[in-house]
């Protein structure tokens, strides 16, 4: 999609904006806003909030959810991310977004972590039974065009179609209203 983008935006979060349990709304509804794509876009808040959480919480805390595997795994792993997200003093994720025709976007976030071997993790994951963890990557690629990685694997880049998702949460709120 490159020079095919007609917008684009950047947003840069640091330290401890990351702990804003606001975040990922916020840049959502900024999104849709600035795209002039309708709110609540219930599959693009999705993606944002599955992309965002992994940079946060693999990239940029570093993170092992196969602590999630524990006896008491989620309030482990929950307790450890609030103790290194108040500790946090030089970690950050940006996010740039170009739209093209037909309310196609490009969605790019890149945080401050080494990285991950993407290469291995995505075909270990797709011959995995489901888990308690690692299914952000597999609902990523469930919603959207293209998902690639990039660099040492501490950028995801995807393309996103908005106007099919907008399409799908108009029907399914007309559904719910017809009963």
């Amino acid at each position: 999609m490159q020079n095919l983008a007609y917008n684009n935006w950047y947003w840069r979060y640091d330290n401890q904006e990351l702990a804003d349990p606001a975040l990922v709304t916020g840049l959502t509804l900024s999104l849709c806003d600035t795209c002039q794509t309708p709110y609540p876009n219930t599959q693009l808040q999705l993606v944002i909030s599955e992309i965002i959480t992994n940079a946060i919480e693999h990239g940029v805390l570093c993170l092992d959810s196969k602590l999630k595997d524990e006896p008491d795994g989620f309030d482990l792993y929950a307790l450890e991310r609030q103790k290194r997200l108040a500790s946090l003093s030089n970690g950050w994720i940006s996010v740039a977004i170009e739209q093209g025709a037909n309310e196609l976007l490009q969605i790019a976030v890149q945080d401050s972590g080494s990285g991950f071997d993407y290469r291995n993790f995505v075909s270990e994951a797709e011959n995995e039974v489901i888990s308690l963890h690692g299914r952000g990557l597999m609902i990523i690629r469930s919603l959207c065009k293209t998902v690639t990685h990039t660099g040492s694997g501490n950028c995801i880049v995807v393309e996103f179609d908005a106007s099919v998702a907008s399409a799908n949460d108009v029907h399914n709120r007309k559904k719910a209203i017809a009963g």
